[in-house]
C-alpha cells in the first residue's frame, strides 16, 4: 500500500510519542511484549498492520540517516564557506529527534 507524506508524518508523531520504542534510557525500552503493545497503539491509530508500519519505520530511518549524513558533509566540509544545509527531504525536521537517542541524559549534582 502506498504511502502519503502525510501518513508518514502521522507514523514519526505517533512513534516520538512513545519513547518505550526509541529511548534506550527508558525503563521499558527492553521489554517486548510492551514495545509490541505500543506498536499494536500505533496501528489502532495508523489502520494499518504493525508489520507494516515497523517496515516503513525502517525506510524512513535509511532516508532520514542518508540526509543527515548530506547535512554533516556540507557542514564540516572544507567547501562549507558557511553554507548551512537544513536538508530537503519532507520528513527530516520531524525525524529530527532520532538523532537524541543515544545522547546520554544529563545529570542532576546533588553535592
Amino acid at each position: 500500500m502506498e504511502w502519503s507524506e502525510e501518513n508518514a508524518l502521522l507514523l514519526i508523531a505517533e512513534y516520538k510519542d512513545r519513547p518505550i520504542l526509541w529511548d534506550l534510557s527508558h525503563p521499558l525500552h527492553f521489554h517486548k511484549v510492551k514495545r509490541r503493545d505500543a506498536w499494536n497503539e500505533i496501528s489502532a491509530v495508523i489502520g494499518r498492520p504493525p508489520t507494516e508500519l515497523k517496515k516503513k519505520w525502517d525506510n524512513l530511518l535509511a532516508s532520514f540517516r542518508r540526509e543527515r549524513t548530506k547535512v554533516t558533509k556540507v557542514e564540516t566540509g572544507k567547501d562549507a564557506d558557511g553554507a548551512h544545509y537544513a536538508g530537503s527531504w519532507y520528513a527530516f525536521e520531524a525525524m529530527r529527534f532520532t538523532m537524541e537517542k543515544n545522547k546520554p541524559k544529563s545529570v542532576l549534582n546533588t553535592g
